[in-house]
Order: C-alpha cells, then sequence, then structure tokens
C-alpha cells in the first residue's frame, strides 16, 4: 500500500509505503460427498500481498492444492485462499501461513475423527435411499394395479 503526500509547501509528491500488517487465518469447511471433505484456508487483513499458503498433514501424504487466490479487498489490504479436497477419513490436516510481518507461521488445524462417528452415518444414508427407491417401486406398482383393476372394471 503506498500512500501518497502532497502539501502547498511541499508540491513534489513524497510516496512511503504501509508497515506490513499480519493476516488473520480462517478454515471453511464443506463437504460435496460422503467421500470427500474441502477446506478453504482463508487469510484476510494483511499487508504487502505477498502470502505463502500451505498444507500439512503428518496422517496421509496430501493432494495437490488448489492455487493461491489473491485479491486486494475494499479496505486496501489483502485476502488470499487455497483449497485442499481430502477424503473424509483423513484424520488432521494444517493450514500454514507465511508472511514477512508474522516472526513465525501461523497455522490452524481441522481435525475429522472418523472413529466418533464411524461409517455408520454415511451407511445409514445408503439404507435410506434403498427404502426410499423400495417405497417409490411399491407406490408405482400399487397405482399400476389399481389403475389396471378399474380398467377391467369398465
Amino acid at each position: 500500500m503506498t500512500c501518497r503526500f502532497s502539501h502547498i509547501l511541499f508540491p513534489c509528491v513524497f510516496p512511503f509505503s504501509a508497515p506490513p500488517s499480519p493476516p488473520e487465518i480462517h478454515l471453511k469447511v464443506s463437504t460435496r460427498s460422503q467421500e470427500d471433505v474441502t477446506l478453504t484456508c482463508l487469510t484476510s487483513g494483511y499487508y504487502p500481498p505477498e502470502v505463502a499458503v500451505s498444507w500439512q498433514s503428518s496422517d496421509i501424504d496430501l493432494p495437490a492444492p488448489g492455487p493461491l487466490e489473491i485479491w486486494k479487498s475494499e479496505d486496501g489490504d489483502f485476502r488470499a485462499s487455497r483449497l485442499l479436497v481430502l477424503p473424509s477419513r483423513l484424520l488432521t490436516v494444517s493450514c500454514i501461513v507465511h508472511h514477512i510481518s508474522l516472526a513465525a507461521p501461523v497455522s490452524t488445524n481441522y481435525s475429522h475423527d472418523f472413529s466418533t462417528f464411524g461409517s455408520i452415518g454415511y451407511e445409514l444414508v445408503g439404507y435410506l435411499n434403498i427404502l426410499k427407491i423400495a417405497l417409490i417401486l411399491g407406490l408405482t406398482v400399487a397405482i399400476l394395479l389399481t389403475v389396471q383393476k378399474r380398467c377391467k372394471h369398465k
């Protein structure tokens, strides 16, 4: 962020830079299917725009993350985001942010304890879907039989 100063006594414009400001870090979690979890590491409120956002896990080798997207906010500071799509059984992932304003990187963690939920939730959804299909088929057969019976009586 470069500010320009101009005054009657000082007709020249003197550029000066604002001091670096540290990023805030947030983690957004969403699911697209029962197999995948999408994590978005969001950083905001920092300056200058150069930032590094990476993912780390001690549980598994991580897939390649999405591209780092950086944009300038209306306030003049910067924001960045990076996506990571993971299998839902992954236990712990960290989003790590490096920035010139930080003495050490900051991070935030996502933990999914699969043993707490087990596969019961996913199996239940599967069984409910099978039940829905069976009910629809049963209803369809009942309607067809009723229509057929009425046609015979006429």
